[in-house]
């Protein structure tokens, strides 16, 4: 599957890529710093999986995610937060968020 990876900083940018490295099913197309490019990057590649940093969610607003679902059916978009806020949590999900984790575990 082809993964776009995006957030605002670099080490977990690059802690992200090596994750997904370690799973052969996973192919890291593209990594992005910047919400406007992310956004651009998911129409240009249509990646199969798009793995974000919750804080560069927040550059955009959750509408954009949810403007990307739209365009993007099959995306599977996964968040990474940093707490387990509840109610956040809850509005990704709503937002079209097919997955939420907590950027804490191992």
């Amino acid at each position: 599957m082809d993964a776009l990876l995006g957030s605002d900083h670099p080490l977990l940018l690059a802690g992200m890529k090596v994750v997904l490295a370690r799973d052969s099913r996973f192919e890291v197309v593209a990594t992005t710093t910047s919400a406007p490019e992310l956004l651009s990057l998911a129409r240009s590649l249509t990646p199969d999986v798009l793995v974000v940093d919750a804080r560069l969610l927040a550059d955009e607003g959750t509408f954009s995610l949810t403007r990307l679902r739209q365009e993007l059916p099959a995306l599977h978009a996964v968040v990474i937060k940093e707490e387990a806020d509840p109610v956040e949590i809850e509005a990704y999900f709503r937002e079209a968020a097919s997955g939420v984790v907590l950027a804490s575990i191992d």
